[in-house]
């Protein structure tokens, strides 16, 4: 996370990039002063621990999901992040990349490297709107397969027998499988674009 306070300290002035973070741990009094530090404070908010609909508030409320972690397997909130359409910026590493097609629905960054989050933020917020947008919407389309209703069409699909491979695709979809506790989320709101 700290990664991501220090890339938004880089990020031009008139971009305005607003952070919150969202989650718990033990890490958040040490995150909180480093926002202090680098003179944040108005900029960076910590919400805490959040209740399932004051999340989907956030995702919806967010221009661009970010994921610096490097430990994910696999990412819930990622997915969930992309299933309200927000563009994603992740961190190359582990499982993440699977859930970004560069350029498509987002990007991917060097773990540990907050020139280039700052930049990568940079970039995908002087698109036009409609751009970022569209980043999106590619984003809820690639995870429209593990909704729960796509998830049972595949589940019948393998029970009659109808499953087929395709080997011709590059890109392998990944499986959904949750997180433990204290997973945070971070997501970015630029405040210096029109809206």
């Amino acid at each position: 996370m700290d990664v991501l306070i220090d890339a938004v300290a880089k990020t031009p002035a008139d971009l305005n990039v607003h952070l919150e973070i969202v989650g718990g741990g033990e890490v958040r009094a040490a995150l909180e002063a480093q926002a202090k530090r680098l003179g944040l404070g108005g900029r960076v908010k910590f919400l805490g621990l959040a209740s399932d609909e004051d999340l989907r508030k956030a995702y919806i409320r967010a221009d661009l999901f970010c994921m610096p972690g490097t430990a994910e397997l696999q990412s819930l909130v990622t997915l969930e992040a992309m299933s309200a359409s927000t563009p994603v910026l992740l961190a190359n590493a582990m499982a993440l990349p699977h859930l970004v097609r560069e350029g498509e629905n987002g990007h991917l960054f060097t773990p540990g490297d907050s020139n280039e989050l700052a930049a990568r933020i940079t970039e995908l917020f002087r698109l036009p709107a409609g751009e970022l947008e569209a980043m999106g919407k590619a984003s809820r389309a690639m995870v429209e397969p593990h909704s729960i209703e796509g998830t049972l069409q595949t589940f019948e699909d393998l029970y009659r027998g109808r499953a087929t491979k395709t080997r011709s695709s590059s890109h392998v979809e990944p499986a959904s499988v949750p997180l433990g506790v204290g997973s945070r989320i971070v997501l970015l709101e630029c405040f210096g674009r029109g809206r």
